[in-house]
C-alpha cells in the first residue's frame, strides 16, 4: 500500500516552514492586538511611548488618539489650598481643549495627550515634563494653560499637527504605502486575470500557445501574445497593466508563465474531477496513443456515475510509458493513482484498446500463465533433446508485434506464433472463458432494462449479476436483495414516472431526480456498478475469482 501515500517532498516541506512562517506572523500580529487593546486610559498607568517595540510606536499612537484623551467630566474635583485661598480643576476646561487636556485623578493634575504622544526632548520648552509626566495643578494660575499650548510653532503644537497627520489616513505615511500596494495588487490581479482568461480560451479550443517569432517586430507571435493584445484592445483595464505598461518583471507572457498557468489548470481540473468523483466507484479506460516523435504514451480515462446518477466519463492525462505491456501500463495506473489520491478499493474495472499489444493482454495473471506454459514446453524439448542446450539459447520471448513500416518484422512475428504455438492455443482457450464470463454479465444486465416497463427483468440474473461484485455485495447483502428487487419491480411498474424510460442510463437519472435510489439503495448500486463497467464489465481476474 505505500505506493498509494506520497512521501514527504521537499515542496511540501516548504510548504510546512512557510506554514509554521504564517502561524508566527498570526502570532505576533494576535500580541499586537492584545497590547493595543490594554492600553491603560488613566495618565498614571501609561508608560513612556519610547518603552514600546519602535515597530508599534505608530499603532500605539493611533490607538490612544482613537481613545481620546482621558477626561473623567463627572468626577468630583477635590479643593486644594493655594495661597490661602481653595481652588479646584474646573471640568469646562476639557471643553476649551478638548483634543489634547486630560486629567489623572490619583494625583489631581491635567496632563497634554499629544506631547505625551508625540513631545522630543527640547528641555523646559512647552512646559516641561510638567504636561506630560509631572503633571499642572496650579489652578489659580488657568493661563497656564494657554501658556502651554503657546503659539504657532510650540512644540505642543507640532504635536497636535503630528496627531492630526496620524488620523488622517491619507496622509499618513503606512497609509499612502498601503495604497500603492493595493494598487500594484490590483494591477498585477488584473493583468494575471487576463493572461489566465486568454490560457484558459486556447486550452478549451486546443490552440498552440506560442509563435515562431514572438518579438515586438513580429506581424504574428503566436496565440497567446495575440490574443492578449486583442484582449487589451478592447478592455480599458487591461490595456492599462499590459505589455509597455506593466513592469518589466511582472508581465506574466514568458513561456514559464504561461506553463505555469496550464499546470495550475490541470491540477485544479483533476480536482474538480476527483472531488465530482468523491468515492464512488469507477472504471478505468487506458488507450495507446503516440506524440510526433513516436513515442508511447497512455491516454486515460474515469468512467463513473455522479451524484446525479448521470454517466461521466472524464480524461483526466496522457503520461509516457516505456511500453504498453501489462508491467509497464501498471507502474504507470499505480503512478496515476498514487498521485490524484485514487483508491483501488473503488476501482470496479479495466479497459484496454490498443494499449495492450500482445496476447498476454491486460492479465499479468494470464502473462504468467503463458510464461510457465513455454517454461515447462521448453524444459520437456530439452529433456528429449528436440532443442539445442547452450549460451543465449531457449530465451524467454513472447509475441512479436509487427512494425508498421519493416516487412521484415512480420516474418519474425510469424516465427513466435509459430514457436509458442501450443501456449497461444491454451491462453486463446481462457481468452474464449473470458469472454463466456462477459457474454454472461452482459445478459444479466440487460435485465435491469427499464424498456416496456422492465419486461426483461429476471430477478435471478440480477441475483447472479450482484455475485460477481465481491466487493459490494456479502453473501448476506445477495440474500437480502431478492426480496428488495421484489419490491423495487412493484414500485416501478406500479410508478407511471418509469413507464417511458429507455435504457438503464436513464433509469439511474430517474431513481436520483425523484429520489428513489435512496429507497432502493441496494439496485441502484447494481444499476451504478453495470453503468460503471460497460461493456468490458469486469478484468479476468474478477471473472476468475467469481466463477472459482
Amino acid at each position: 500500500m505505500k505506493r498509494y501515500f506520497k512521501k514527504v517532498s521537499r515542496l511540501e516541506e516548504t510548504s510546512s516552514s512557510t506554514k509554521n512562517n504564517v502561524d508566527s506572523e498570526s502570532s505576533k500580529k494576535d500580541e499586537l492586538e492584545a497590547i493595543l487593546d490594554n492600553l491603560p486610559s488613566d495618565p498614571a498607568r501609561r508608560k513612556r511611548i519610547l518603552d514600546y517595540d519602535p515597530n508599534i510606536y505608530g499603532q500605539v499612537q493611533r490607538r490612544y488618539l482613537l481613545k481620546g484623551p482621558c477626561q473623567p467630566r463627572n468626577h468630583e474635583f477635590p479643593q486644594t489650598l493655594i495661597s490661602g485661598t481653595k481652588r479646584r480643576f474646573v471640568p469646562s476646561w476639557f471643553d476649551e481643549h478638548p483634543e489634547w487636556l486630560e486629567h489623572r485623578i490619583e494625583n489631581d493634575a491635567v496632563f497634554c495627550l499629544c506631547c505625551y504622544l508625540f513631545k522630543p526632548h527640547h528641555g523646559d520648552q512647552g512646559g516641561g515634563d510638567k504636561f506630560t509626566c509631572k503633571g499642572f495643578s496650579n489652578w489659580k494660575n488657568k493661563k497656564g494653560l494657554q501658556d502651554h499650548a503657546g503659539s504657532l510653532g510650540s512644540v505642543h503644537n507640532q504635536a497636535l499637527l503630528n496627531c492630526q497627520a496620524l488620523m488622517n489616513q491619507k496622509q499618513h505615511l503606512e497609509s499612502v504605502i498601503s495604497r500603492q500596494l493595493e494598487s500594484s495588487k490590483h494591477n498585477y490581479y488584473t493583468l494575471l486575470n487576463a493572461s489566465i482568461d486568454c490560457v484558459r480560451f486556447l486550452l478549451r479550443q486546443g490552440l498552440a500557445f506560442r509563435g515562431h517569432d514572438e518579438s515586438e517586430s513580429s506581424n504574428n507571435r503566436g496565440n497567446f501574445l495575440e490574443l492578449l493584445e486583442f484582449l487589451a484592445e478592447h478592455n480599458d483595464s487591461v490595456k492599462a497593466v499590459a505589455f509597455e505598461n506593466a513592469p518589466r518583471n511582472v508581465q506574466l507572457t514568458s513561456p514559464v508563465i504561461q506553463r505555469d498557468i496550464i499546470n495550475a489548470a490541470a491540477v485544479e481540473t483533476l480536482n474538480a474531477i476527483m472531488f465530482d468523483m468523491g468515492d464512488a466507484p469507477f472504471y478505468i479506460l487506458v488507450d495507446e496513443a503516440r506524440d510526433h516523435s513516436v513515442k508511447v504514451l497512455m491516454a486515460v480515462v474515469l468512467r463513473y456515475v455522479d451524484d446525479k446518477g448521470q454517466v461521466i466519463e472524464r480524461f483526466v492525462g496522457i503520461q509516457h510509458v516505456k511500453s504498453t505491456d501489462a508491467r509497464s501500463l501498471k507502474l504507470a495506473i499505480d503512478e496515476l493513482f498514487s498521485r490524484n489520491g485514487l483508491s483501488i478499493s473503488n476501482l470496479r474495472g479495466q479497459g484496454y484498446d490498443g494499449a495492450m499489444v500482445n496476447i498476454v493482454g491486460a492479465s499479468c495473471k494470464r502473462r504468467d500463465l503463458l510464461r510457465e506454459q513455454q517454461q515447462n514446453e521448453v524444459m520437456e524439448a530439452l529433456h528429449n533433446d528436440e532443442l539445442l542446450s547452450g549460451k543465449r539459447l531457449n530465451q524467454e520471448t513472447t509475441l512479436k508485434r509487427p512494425g508498421d513500416t519493416r516487412w521484415g518484422s512480420h516474418y519474425g512475428t510469424l516465427l513466435s506464433i509459430i514457436s509458442m504455438f501450443s501456449s497461444t492455443i491454451k491462453l486463446s482457450d481462457m481468452n474464449d472463458r473470458f469472454n463466456k464470463v462477459n457474454s454472461e454479465l452482459l445478459v444479466c444486465v440487460a435485465s435491469l432494462s427499464p424498456d416496456n416497463l422492465f419486461s426483461a427483468f429476471d430477478k435471478q440474473k440480477l441475483l447472479r449479476l450482484a455475485k460477481f461484485y465481491l466487493r459490494d455485495f456479502s453473501e448476506r447483502d445477495v440474500l437480502s436483495l431478492e426480496d428488495k428487487l421484489d419490491i423495487y419491480l412493484n414500485e416501478m411498474r406500479s410508478n407511471s414516472e418509469f413507464s417511458q424510460l429507455k435504457g438503464i442510463g436513464s433509469l439511474a437519472k430517474k431513481l436520483v431526480e425523484i429520489g428513489k435510489h435512496k429507497t432502493h439503495a441496494a439496485v441502484y448500486k447494481l444499476l451504478t456498478l453495470a453503468l460503471v463497467s460497460g461493456k468490458s464489465i469486469l478484468s479476468y481476474e474478477h471473472c476468475e475469482e467469481s466463477t472459482s
